[in-house]
């Protein structure tokens, strides 16, 4: 289950952190952030035909990563 919701019922603040995605780099995620829980998060900010899309880039890490889909 996702630790973002439990989050959300509880009034708990965490931190929600943007990655750029990239074909070619798996970057290091971060489950916490200055002593609160973190998730990854991957928006649509695509600027070309060769930008890979936010879904496929979520593919490249294990489910056990947290991740939140941005679009805008």
């Amino acid at each position: 289950m996702s630790h973002v919701s439990p989050c959300f019922q509880q009034n708990q603040f965490f931190v929600l952190v943007e990655y750029l995605t990239s074909l070619h780099e798996i970057y290091p995620v971060r489950h916490e952030f200055a002593g609160y829980p973190a998730a990854m998060t991957l928006a649509d900010r695509v600027h070309s035909d060769h930008d890979i899309a936010p879904l496929e880039a979520s593919k490249s890490y294990p489910d056990s990563i947290e991740k939140v889909l941005h679009f805008n």
